[in-house]
């Protein structure tokens, strides 16, 4: 089965040095994400050396795979990752063309500020932990992401939906819900039914 690619965006973590130097953080941990349909926190532990010497992750503009920036294969490349008690890091000197003066202008110009990040959920158990809380609204943490794609400077996240991002974690929190809410009632009836 194919695991389906989820994206998310991290504002106002994203800087030039003032020459061609980009850095910024595309994960942050222990910081809850803007409402996606729920509330998301990725753990400390969610990407860990191994998770980035396994992946191939582009620094793409906006999610576009026709605009490379870098790449880091399997641990090497022009794009360097680092990770830290904050989340992980991206630097890069970005490329004298087109695209790389491009994007340097809008971060030196305050207009792009915010990074995004592509990734999949392991299947390990307790990769994510879906909860309730009182108010009725739905938190995810993910305590391991088992590949990473890409990191993006962006002006907005890109979403493979028009609506929050679709997650089959998600998804299948929600049709356990309803099993479980179906099991009660069904329990209620039998009570009733004595």
């Amino acid at each position: 089965m194919k695991k389906e690619i989820e994206y998310r965006k991290l504002s106002s973590e994203l800087r030039s040095d003032g020459g061609r130097h980009l850095s910024g953080y595309c994960v942050r941990f222990n910081e809850p994400s803007q409402y996606l349909g729920f509330y998301e926190v990725i753990s400390p532990n969610a990407i860990t050396e191994e998770t980035l010497k396994k992946s191939d992750i582009y620094c793409l503009w906006n999610h576009n795979q026709d605009d490379v920036l870098g790449r880091s294969r399997f641990g090497e490349g022009n794009l360097t990752l680092t990770l830290d008690d904050k989340g992980l890091r991206y630097d890069l000197d970005l490329l004298d063309n087109q695209i790389g003066d491009m994007v340097l202008s809008y971060v030196q110009a305050g207009i792009v500020r915010g990074s995004s990040f592509a990734f999949t959920i392991s299947d390990e158990e307790g990769a994510d932990e879906w909860s309730t809380d009182e108010k009725g609204v739905k938190h995810r943490v993910i305590n391991k992401i088992d590949m990473l794609f890409d990191c993006s400077p962006c002006f907005e996240p890109a979403y493979l939906s028009t609506e929050a991002p679709s997650c089959r974690s998600y998804e299948k929190y929600l049709e356990s819900e309803k099993e479980k809410q179906s099991e009660i009632q069904d329990l209620c009836d039998e009570i009733l039914n004595l």
